[in-house]
């Protein structure tokens, strides 16, 4: 099932190499790789003396994609550059956003700790943005998905799947599939549901 807030989306600041840094990220959360995570994150790194960028990332088909990449230029900052495009490397922008919620640092880290934990969780990330054949569905992620199968058993529960972890109806049925096959639901005659 997917968590849902009544409270707007959740803003964060801070400052990250040299740039004042703004993550506006969704209420509603779903699953990437075991992890609940928001279903977009938008960021925006405020210039310093070069225009804002501002970059969307949402969950699609399980996936984290970038939706939207853009430039903003205000009167005290420079005009968009062919060297500010340059400079976007658009493949790292997703793993970067995403691998932040992913990474479980623990207690008060060390830096060594939190460049490992970001390594792990960039490993993870990078391997959901492959073609979805090669996608993770650790025994975790199987459980999970049977978790929710059986929750919403009498009201869709392929269709609360594909909702839980931003999928569609057919790679939701995959999943339950996968899942029956690691033993985390029962096997089923065609058209039938058993949870």
């Amino acid at each position: 099932m997917t968590n849902k807030s009544t409270v707007g989306p959740i803003t964060l600041r801070f400052r990250a190499r040299g740039h004042l840094v703004e993550w506006q990220t969704s209420t509603e959360h779903v699953d990437l790789g075991g992890v609940e995570v928001p279903a977009w994150i938008t960021e925006r790194r405020i210039g310093v003396g070069g225009p804002d960028l501002v970059v969307t990332v949402a969950i699609r088909e399980g996936s984290p994609d970038v939706t939207q990449v853009s430039f903003e230029s205000n009167a005290e900052q420079s005009e968009v550059r062919q060297k500010h495009l340059r400079a976007l490397d658009v493949d790292r922008i997703a793993v970067d956003l995403y691998a932040a919620f992913v990474a479980e640092f623990g207690e008060n880290p060390t830096a060594d700790a939190r460049d490992r934990a970001m390594r792990a969780a960039e490993k993870v990330i990078e391997q959901q943005r492959l073609p979805r054949d090669y996608r993770i569905l650790t025994d975790d992620v199987l459980r999970k998905v049977a978790e929710v199968y059986r929750e919403n058993i009498k009201r869709g529960p392929t269709k609360a799947v594909a909702k839980h972890f931003g999928v569609k109806d057919r790679m939701a049925s995959t999943y339950v599939d996968r899942a029956r096959k690691a033993g985390h639901l029962p096997l089923t005659k065609q058209g039938q549901k058993k949870a």
